[in-house]
């Protein structure tokens, strides 16, 4: 695959892709990247994770290492067509719909654990309709299937979590 970045996606490939070299060939990142690609419609956020997925899977990361998220399933299938990475992020964080502070069963807590124990990378897509409260709620699932519910570090110690959206585009979905 040929990827045609322009130098603001690639500042943001190049970020992560040094990152994700270092994880991959064994580093712990102290702390764990970060990072926030925003922009217009069109400018080409979806393009730029396209090539970070397409260079994590060249290093040779396994599907499981990889996880994206997106609040609705026409944003998930719009960013990566015909992908079984892309989720819908109540999905992949087991957030039931309405959010509810019920507390996970066992079997739960351990599917969610099996998910979040191997990732190296998180992918959020339109995190503009993402509230504050939904934030909250996958940082906490984040922690749980990490086993880590202590931590203050958002999301845990998943390597490098990328949140992408355009914050004029919608307003948060309630929750």
């Amino acid at each position: 695959l040929a990827f045609h970045l322009n130098e603001g996606q690639q500042r943001v490939f190049l970020c992560v892709a040094e990152a994700l070299r270092a994880v991959h060939g064994g580093a712990r990142l102290e702390p764990p990247l970060r990072v926030r690609l925003i922009g217009a419609p069109g400018v080409g956020k979806s393009l730029a994770i396209r090539a970070i997925l397409w260079y994590a899977q060249q290093l040779g990361f396994a599907r499981n290492q990889l996880a994206v998220a997106a609040p609705t399933a026409r944003a998930a299938i719009c960013l990566l067509t015909g992908s079984s990475l892309c989720r819908t992020a109540h999905g992949l964080f087991s957030i039931a719909v309405p959010p509810s502070d019920k507390a996970l069963s066992e079997p739960q807590l351990q599917r969610l654990q099996e998910v979040f124990a191997p990732l190296a990378l998180i992918v959020l897509d339109e995190t503009c309709m993402f509230g504050q409260e939904m934030f909250y709620r996958m940082h906490q699932r984040t922690c749980m299937g990490r086993q880590q519910n202590d931590s203050e570090v958002p999301f845990a110690d998943v390597p490098i979590v990328l949140c992408a959206g355009d914050h004029y585009q919608h307003a948060a979905v309630a929750g």
